[in-house]
C-alpha cells in the first residue's frame, strides 16, 4: 500500500535536490528488488526502427496456445494515438499505448518544461471488445472498437491494425470517418489521414483478403464518390478504330517481370478463365484453359491479392465460388470459414446491386430476374421484402405469364403498393406483363412525386445490352455441334431502357454498377 500511495502522489519525473527522479521509485523497487540498473521485470520493444511489426509465428503460436488473444504495452512512443497490430493468422491483437512523444518539440528526455503528454487516450476492455478513444493535439477526436475475432470488426474500424503497402499502419479512426495511418522512423512519426476506401485499396495483400470485401459491403455510398479514390465513375465513349487498338492494354504489352510485380490481379470469368478461345494450332482451347487456371492458382499460392469479378447478375458470390472451384481455381478449402473469406474475393453484379440498394435505403424493390443469385444477395444485405418475378425455388411466377390487360396490371401493382424501386436483373423468361407492371409502378411513383414524395428509382444490375440464352434442347441431339449455336437474349440494360421508354422518354435509368466484362 505504501508503494502505491507513493506512486499516486508522485507519478511523474521531478527534480529533487538537483537530481531528476522518476515517479514510482518505491513501487519499482518493490517489483524489482536488489537495485539493478535495469529496473524492469519484463522488457521488450515491439518496434523495429520506429515501426511496429507482427510477432513471429513461434511467439504468436505460444500466446494463442496459452489462451492470450490481446497484448497491451506502454513501450515505445509512436505518435499521438495507440498503435495497433492485428496478426493475420490468429487475429492476435497487440496494442502499444504510449503517446509520450506526442509533442516532438520536447526532445530532451528529462526536460523540466516537458509537456510530452499533450494528448490523452483511453484503452478500455469490455468483454471481447477493446475500445480505443482519445483526442489528438489539434483537438481532433478519434475512436474505434476492436474484437478478439477480427471478423466481427465493423468498417472502418476493421482497418485499424492493418498495414498498407507503403509500410504505414492504420492506427485509429478520426471523428470525420477518415482513418489515420502512421509511418515511423525511430521517435519521429509521420501520419496521414485518408479516406477508408483509399486505405482498402492500399492494404497489403495479407490483410486485404479479410478486409477488402468487408469494406465494399459496409462503406457508405458517398465515400466511394470522393475524388481521392481516383476512380472514373462515368467513363466517356469507347474509342474506335485504330485509336482503340493503340490505347488498349493487352497482356502481351507487359514484360513478365512487370506482370509478376503487381500486388493485385482482377479476373473476369467467361472468356478469361473458361470459354477461352485461342488462335494457336499447337494448343487446344481446353489445354489453354487449363494453362490459364494454373497461372491463376500460382498467383494465389504466391500470396497475391486475386479478385474475381463478373457482370453476370445470375450468380451470387456463393454460386460464383462454386463455379470457380469447378473450373479448378484453388480459391478456398471446403470449411465454412474459408468459404466466408473467399466471398470477400468475389464481386458479382448481384452483390454490387444489393449493396447499392442497401446504401440507398431501398427496402422493397420489384425485382425482374429468372435466377436466384440476385435474390440470395438481397437477403445477405438484409433486403427480404422484395417482390420478385420468380418464387423461392427459382421458378417463374405464373401470374406474370398472363396477357397484358388493365385488370392484370392493376392487380399486381395493388398487391405491392409500397414497392420503392425497380431492379432489373437478367430474365430469360421476360414477358410483356413484367414490363407493364414495372412501368405502372414508375407511373404511380411519378404521380406521388407531385405530392412531394420521392420518385422511384430504376436500377439495372449491369449495363450490358445483349447476351445469349445458350442452346435449345434439340441442339443436344446426337451429331449436333451445339457449341456453335446460341440464342440472342435481352440484356439487363435493354430491359431497363425498355421499361423507361414505356413510361416516358424523360426518365433516365441510372447505372448502378460499373463492372468489368
Amino acid at each position: 500500500d505504501a508503494q502505491l500511495r507513493d506512486f499516486d502522489t508522485r507519478p511523474t519525473w521531478r527534480q529533487e535536490d538537483g537530481v531528476y527522479r522518476r515517479g514510482g521509485d518505491l513501487l519499482i523497487d518493490y517489483g524489482c528488488p536488489g537495485g539493478a540498473d535495469s529496473k524492469t521485470i519484463v522488457y521488450h520493444n515491439p518496434f523495429n526502427n520506429g515501426n511496429p511489426a507482427q510477432r513471429s509465428a513461434e511467439v504468436e503460436g505460444f500466446l494463442v496456445k496459452s489462451g492470450i488473444r490481446r497484448v497491451f504495452s506502454g513501450h515505445q512512443p509512436h505518435g499521438e494515438s495507440p498503435t495497433v497490430v492485428r496478426h493475420v493468422r490468429s487475429g492476435l491483437l497487440v496494442v502499444t499505448a504510449d503517446t509520450s512523444y506526442s509533442n516532438m518539440s520536447a526532445l530532451k528526455l528529462f526536460n523540466q518544461a516537458n509537456n510530452r503528454g499533450e494528448v490523452v487516450t483511453t484503452v478500455r476492455l469490455a468483454g471481447e471488445e477493446v475500445h480505443l478513444e482519445g483526442v489528438l493535439r489539434d483537438g481532433t477526436k478519434h475512436k474505434c472498437t476492436l474484437h478478439c475475432d477480427p471478423m466481427k470488426d465493423e468498417m472502418p474500424d476493421a482497418l485499424v491494425g492493418c498495414q498498407l503497402n507503403d509500410g504505414s499502419w492504420v492506427k485509429t479512426v478520426l471523428e470525420d470517418g477518415r482513418v489515420l495511418a502512421a509511418l515511423g522512423k525511430r521517435f519521429q512519426v509521420s501520419v496521414q489521414a485518408m479516406h477508408p476506401g483509399k486505405a482498402c485499396l492500399m492494404l497489403k495483400s495479407v490483410y486485404s483478403e479479410e478486409r477488402l470485401s468487408v469494406s465494399l459491403k459496409n462503406l457508405s455510398a458517398e465515400w466511394l464518390l470522393e475524388s481521392e479514390l481516383e476512380v472514373q465513375l462515368c467513363p466517356g465513349p469507347e474509342p474506335s478504330g485504330s485509336e482503340g487498338i493503340e490505347n488498349s492494354y493487352n497482356a502481351t504489352q507487359f514484360k513478365r517481370e512487370e506482370f509478376d510485380s503487381a500486388e493485385t490481379y482482377i479476373f473476369d470469368g467467361h472468356g478469361t478463365l473458361w470459354g477461352v478461345r485461342g488462335q494457336s494450332q499447337s494448343m487446344s482451347n481446353m489445354d489453354l484453359e487449363r494453362q490459364v487456371v494454373d497461372n491463376v492458382n500460382q498467383l494465389i499460392l504466391a500470396g497475391k491479392r486475386v479478385i474475381f469479378a463478373t457482370n453476370d447478375s445470375n450468380y451470387s458470390r456463393r454460386m460464383y465460388i462454386d463455379r470457380l472451384l469447378n473450373h479448378g481455381i484453388q480459391l478456398c478449402a471446403n470449411d465454412e470459414h474459408s468459404r466466408k473469406l473467399a466471398r470477400q474475393k468475389v464481386i458479382t453484379a448481384s452483390f454490387t446491386c444489393a449493396w447499392f440498394l442497401k446504401k440507398a435505403l431501398i427496402r422493397k424493390p420489384f425485382v425482374i430476374c429468372s435466377h436466384l443469385g440476385l435474390l440470395e444477395e438481397l437477403k445477405e444485405a438484409g433486403i427480404t421484402e422484395y417482390v420478385a418475378t420468380i418464387d423461392e425455388d427459382g421458378c417463374p411466377k405464373p401470374e406474370y405469364s398472363k396477357p397484358v390487360t388493365k385488370d392484370n396490371v392493376t392487380e399486381l401493382v395493388h398487391r405491392s403498393k409500397d414497392v420503392d424501386a425497380i431492379v432489373v436483373g437478367w430474365d430469360q423468361q421476360l414477358t410483356a406483363l413484367k414490363v407493364a407492371v414495372a412501368a405502372a409502378f414508375l407511373k404511380f411513383s411519378r404521380e406521388c412525386a407531385e405530392e412531394g414524395q420521392n420518385v422511384m428509382q430504376i436500377v439495372q444490375c449491369s449495363s450490358d445490352h445483349a447476351g445469349v440464352l445458350g442452346v435449345t434442347a434439340e441442339d443436344f441431339l446426337p451429331g449436333r455441334n451445339w457449341c456453335n449455336r446460341s440464342i440472342p437474349a435481352v440484356g439487363n440494360g435493354t430491359m431497363c431502357q425498355m421499361i423507361c421508354n414505356s413510361v416516358g422518354a424523360d426518365i433516365q435509368a441510372p447505372s448502378a454498377t460499373g463492372m468489368t466484362g
